[in-house]
């Protein structure tokens, strides 16, 4: 499965407080998003997911972590 971080307003702030947090949101499932965790090498730690009835805004994404 393909992820491609789509990170609002909130979820910027908090990558600003603790940046191994990233909002995300499925390509095939417009509507599901969730957070991910990951390590210091990269390695995908947690996953939350829950649905979101607002829109989402994209914004640049926070931190370059994403590209590990």
């Amino acid at each position: 499965d393909r992820y491609d971080p789509i990170v609002t307003w909130e979820s910027y702030l908090k990558a600003q407080y603790d940046p191994q947090w990233v909002q995300f949101t499925h390509t095939d499932y417009g509507g599901h998003m969730g957070y991910f965790g990951v390590d210091d090498s990269g390695q995908l730690i947690r996953w939350v997911e829950y649905y979101v009835v607002q829109r989402v805004v994209e914004v640049s994404r926070p931190a370059d972590y994403l590209t590990k």
